[in-house]
């Protein structure tokens, strides 16, 4: 938070202290009639003296924004990592792209497969008629994954100064010899705009290590070769043991060279880096209950205000994160969070004021004021940010009014 409780509610306090002193060094002098403030002397006028005051203008004051981010989500892939080969007796063995089992039209430990595209079948290094077959060598792959990093960074702060129209009614309460007191409420209407700005939040590394399985693949020469996802159900084998003795065909040994399978790998590093974007639009609507005590300055009045504030606080936050892999200028993933609301919030004002009237009669007056408000903080999150929004600020007035 930007400000405490206890430093508003004190400060405040002093107003009311300071109101209340000037209340009471002048109860014994209540005079029956109205007191207004000509230019240069205090002039008494007649009880049908305007007691009712409305008036309007602007006002400035700000609104603080403080972002955290939490670490975005990343869709980290598991992979089904090294899962092994296929042998005679085991279950069947998935891949990403294909499965091995066992084939029971083969005498010994055969093995039949799956597989999803043309590619993982290739040349044989015995050549395609070794053996009086026709061999091959059938490719499957999986994929492991590891990650580390991912702290969150990137805390953000925004304060935005918005001009606010504003609207005051006042009565006059007390006609004292030397000072009035006044009864006021109003309502003005601040709009404002934060935003982050794009932010590096996190960074995450993925390390990729990629497995391939190769396999011998051995087919009837009087068979064409099997289009893919169609070796399941045919005659083909995948030779699995060297020492194995396997059967092409009943009746038909396959010629000794056939090799186990093989296991290879190669690691990919990736750094993955999420970018936050956090834009906050907030609306304040405030209406004042409070009140004024003052007197005659020369040619202006001045007076003590301070009471209570009733705020509706309109919040519209939205939060963008975007995944940029290493060596790419586009995301690669990205997610749009958003969140509203409208909470309703007490808060408490004290300052000073001051009114010129601009009429003999003063019905019209120019007014200003300075002022402190105070307003609890409140939370809006979205997706990986969390903000806070605080409206206690300082805060100028200018406008015109008039008497009735």
């Amino acid at each position: 938070m930007h400000r405490s409780v206890p430093k508003a509610i004190a400060f405040t306090a002093g107003i009311a202290a300071a109101v209340a002193s000037l209340v009471s060094a002048t109860a014994s002098d209540i005079h029956p009639g109205l007191i207004d403030c000509g230019v240069g002397k205090m002039v008494v006028v007649p009880n049908e003296a305007p007691i009712w005051f409305f008036g309007g203008g602007a006002s400035v004051r700000s609104i603080n924004s403080s972002f955290s981010n939490s670490a975005p989500k990343f869709d980290e892939k598991s992979g089904r990592g090294n899962v092994g080969f296929y042998a005679p007796g085991k279950e069947r063995v998935d891949y990403d792209d294909g499965h091995v089992n066992y084939d029971k039209r083969s005498r010994r430990g055969g093995a039949g497969g799956y597989v999803e595209e043309e590619g993982q079948i290739t040349a044989h290094p015995l050549g395609e008629s070794y053996g009086g077959n026709r061999n091959y060598v059938v490719s499957f792959h999986t994929d492991g994954y590891q990650y580390s990093g991912g702290k969150a960074t990137g805390d953000a702060s925004d304060s935005d100064n918005g001009v606010a129209p504003y609207l005051s009614l006042g009565r006059k309460l007390a006609m004292m010899r030397n000072f009035n007191v006044n009864f006021v409420t109003g309502w003005s209407l601040l709009k404002t705009s934060h935003s982050t700005g794009p932010r590096q939040v996190t960074q995450l590394v993925e390390d990729r290590t990629a497995y391939t399985y190769q396999y011998d693949y051995v087919a009837n020469p009087g068979l064409p070769k099997q289009i893919p996802g169609k070796i399941e159900g045919t005659n083909e084998l995948l030779v699995i043991d060297p020492d194995a003795v396997l059967i092409g065909w009943p009746g038909t040994p396959l010629a000794p060279g056939y090799r186990s399978p093989s296991l290879s790998s190669e690691s990919f590093r990736t750094v993955y880096t999420a970018v936050s974007t956090s834009d906050l639009d907030v609306t304040l609507n405030e209406i004042p209950f409070g009140f004024e005590i003052g007197r005659a300055a020369g040619p202006v009045d001045i007076f003590l205000t301070g009471g209570a504030t009733l705020n509706v606080i309109n919040y519209e936050l939205t939060n963008r994160v975007d995944w940029y892999a290493s060596g790419s200028s586009s995301p690669v993933a990205s997610e749009v969070s958003r969140d509203s609301g409208t909470p309703l919030k007490v808060g408490l004002y004290g300052g000073i004021l001051a009114r010129c009237n601009l009429t003999d009669d003063g019905k019209l007056y120019l007014e200003s004021s300075g002022t402190y408000r105070w307003v609890d903080p409140v939370q809006a999150s979205a997706g990986s940010t969390t903000v806070e929004i605080d409206p206690s600020s300082w805060e100028g007035r200018f406008g015109l009014g008039m008497r009735f």
